[in-house]
């Protein structure tokens, strides 16, 4: 298992949703996930990003408390926004699909999600923080959505100058 990166098409494609005859094959994809995702210093992976076209992703919920890999990171299964809380703030965000993306992008520092768990047990759960903006990010995979598609015109052309230097390199 690897992580795709763009320009791959599957990052572009749409997700379905998890049914709960499909639930052995995502709990057996969860390791791999955790461990790429940890590897590469990610907050969340979506199975797209794996080239798995299906809604789930996971989500690392660790404190400053405990070592995160002490902390299993949440399996997040057909997510949905339910609301967005309090103000949209701009901050920086990466992806793990988009080599040397570092860009600022605008989200809801709140919302209300409602998941399936690792159980198939549907949970509705207040995010705030990197939390929701990580499972913002991940649910635009979903829909083929990259961070790179939100960018002006200008600053697109200026990372994918940066990009097509760096595989160069």
């Amino acid at each position: 298992m690897k992580i795709l990166r763009y320009p791959d098409p599957l990052l572009l494609q749409p997700s379905i949703d998890v049914t709960e005859e499909y639930m052995p094959d995502v709990l057996a994809t969860v390791p791999a996930m955790t461990r790429l995702m940890r590897e590469r210093k990610g907050a969340a992976l979506a199975a797209v990003q794996v080239g798995i076209l299906r809604r789930y992703c996971l989500l690392e919920m660790h404190t400053t408390t405990a070592p995160k890999e002490t902390i299993a990171p949440v399996l997040i299964i057909n997510p949905k926004i339910l609301l967005e809380v309090g103000r949209r703030t701009r901050e920086f965000e990466g992806c793990l699909s988009l080599p040397l993306f570092w860009e600022r992008m605008e989200r809801s520092d709140e919302i209300l999600l409602q998941y399936w768990d690792r159980d198939f047990i549907e949970r509705t759960v207040s995010l705030e923080g990197i939390q929701a903006r990580a499972i913002a990010h991940e649910i635009e995979h979903f829909s083929g959505t990259l961070q790179l598609d939100k960018l002006s015109v200008m600053a697109k052309a200026m990372y994918l100058k940066k990009l097509k230097k760096h595989i160069r390199a």
